[in-house]
């Protein structure tokens, strides 16, 4: 499906966070399942290519070193934009993304269920966290945020961050829920059945 999408045009490929597990939490009796699982879908989407990723609370389920090694060993591009561990920040908040004379910006944050005590780190505000980003990050074509983010914070942000054109949340929200946060801003969601991959056609005018 990414190959059929790239030959219609320039093509961008996200992960809105989860990517790995379901939820904050995994059994031990699970563990050694899910985390050899986790090296394979790694390995996969580093093939397969992809543009940037938020980190979900399903992901640091793994745990942080598992998390981390696997990210540096892939080159996944995570975003985290408001989470520290001990005062350094273990993603960038953003990464920019050129293809074709066209320039995305996408950051990246946690929500309440991520476990970042498991981590030993620390969760700040998401929307501070994705203006902080949002205005360093200079001028692009169109600004996406990632992460778990809910309809009533997509609102928000919205109000607070008018540069963000797209919410791309792995948060459960009915396919409904692909509706307009603002003027031209979208929450776009994965639905409540199980992760899904979607394609989003848009056009910069």
């Amino acid at each position: 499906m990414i190959e059929d999408l790239r030959q219609q045009g320039t093509t961008f490929v996200v992960d809105g966070g989860d990517l790995f597990w379901k939820n904050p939490k995994l059994s031990q009796d699970l563990r050694p399942k899910i985390q050899f699982q986790a090296g394979l879908v790694a390995r996969a989407v580093s093939m397969l290519g992809i543009d940037a990723m938020a980190l979900g609370p399903g992901d640091m389920a793994l745990g942080r070193e598992l998390v981390l090694s696997l990210a540096g060993e892939h080159e996944l591009p995570y975003v985290a934009a408001n989470l520290t561990c001990q005062g350094d920040a273990p993603f960038p908040a953003y990464r920019i993304v050129e293809k074709d004379g066209i320039k995305l910006g996408f950051v990246g944050v946690l929500d309440d269920a991520a476990p970042v005590e498991a981590w030993d780190c620390d969760r700040t505000d998401p929307l501070d966290a994705v203006a902080k980003a949002v205005a360093r990050m200079g001028k692009v074509d169109l600004v996406v945020a990632l992460g778990g983010l809910d309809t009533e914070q997509a609102h928000e942000l919205a109000r607070k961050v008018p540069d963000v054109a797209f919410t791309i949340t792995m948060a459960e929200q009915s396919l409904s829920g692909h509706k307009p946060v603002g003027r031209d801003q979208w929450l776009l969601a994965n639905g409540t059945r199980g992760k899904k991959m979607g394609a989003l056609r848009a056009s910069i005018v």
